[in-house]
């Protein structure tokens, strides 16, 4: 993976901000269309940087569809360009944590506009300064026209055996998930749970089970204390911050709050969470927090009424 030096030491030039696009729109394949706010930085004989931030429903996240939103900014802004952009991106979550730029590096590019394997790196604002040679606005912007919600009840939670989590297929699968994990892989690591850290990647970075074990806790401490259905998400974050656990175990407990695994109503698979999933069976994690199951939007109406949206800036759809 490229590293924020080494993009320094090789692009570090004063560039121009040539588009600011409070709307950039892309129409995500099979998916609703999403939005965010583009900005492009260049210079005469310097590769672009493409500043990507948006916010929590507004599509499938910048995280989700990287490969996706940079090669359609790619198409539009830079379309004469046979390497990519410098990509960075900021997703910005409602409790204000994860609240860094980072870096997007793709693994292969097998052809213009076609990338893949996308790996992050956090950069502060400093270094991204350098990087295009002044500061850069890391909000969501004033022309920002907020997509219609999606309708859903408050978010539940509760708690499963974690043998009883369906097989994941993670997408863009690392060389430590393959396939998702067969079935006598999750039988022997419920016997003999491994939580041994690896460098492969985020998911198995740490413990989950010390992560699963703070926010079945702060659920079970809560509902002690009858706390409200919409109350929950920000007492079980509390009692976590409380907890002052390390880094990546605060992260991973946050996580199961704030983006929950996730499953379809009959059970057998998933609608959130595929990686984390994995590598909480790779563990052999035996208590697991999960979304409480809620009813779908209606689809006719929402595509209604997201048809309205992007009619108010159909010029800058893809």
């Amino acid at each position: 993976m490229r590293s924020v030096e080494a993009l320094l030491r090789h692009h570090a030039t004063p560039r121009e901000r040539v588009v600011d696009d409070h709307m950039f729109v892309v129409e995500a394949g099979h998916t609703l269309p999403a939005a965010m706010r583009l900005q492009v930085f260049t210079a005469p004989g310097a590769v672009p940087v493409m500043v990507a931030v948006q916010t929590t429903g507004e599509g499938p996240s910048l995280i989700n569809a990287a490969e996706t939103y940079c090669a359609a900014a790619w198409r539009r802004h830079c379309p004469d360009s046979q390497h990519p952009p410098v990509w960075i991106q900021r997703q910005i979550l409602p409790s204000g944590r994860f609240d860094s730029f980072d870096l997007v590096t793709f693994e292969h590019i097998a052809a213009p506009y076609t990338l893949t394997g996308p790996q992050w790196r956090s950069i502060c604002d400093d270094d991204l300064a350098r990087l295009v040679g002044g500061p850069v606005d890391r909000d969501r912007g004033a022309r920002h026209v907020p997509r219609p919600p999606v309708p859903e009840k408050e978010t539940g939670y509760r708690v499963i055996r974690g043998v009883r989590l369906p097989r994941p297929q993670p997408f863009r699968a690392p060389t430590c998930m393959p396939v998702g994990i067969p079935f006598s892989r999750r039988i022997a690591r419920q016997l003999r749970p491994d939580q041994a850290p690896r460098d492969c990647c985020w998911y198995h970075g740490g413990p989950w089970t010390a992560a699963t074990r703070i926010a079945v806790g702060a659920l079970r401490q809560a509902r002690r204390e009858r706390v409200p259905v919409d109350e929950l998400t920000g007492c079980l974050m509390d009692l976590i911050v409380q907890a002052d656990l390390p880094t990546w175990q605060r992260q991973a407990a946050e996580s199961l709050v704030l983006d929950p695994l996730a499953l379809r109503g009959d059970g057998r698979s998933y609608v959130n969470g595929q990686h984390r999933a994995q590598a909480i069976l790779d563990q052999g994690v035996r208590t697991v927090l999960v979304a409480e199951d809620v009813d779908p939007p209606d689809r006719a109406e929402l595509e209604a009424a997201l048809q309205a949206w992007l009619d108010e800036f159909a010029p800058g759809r893809l």
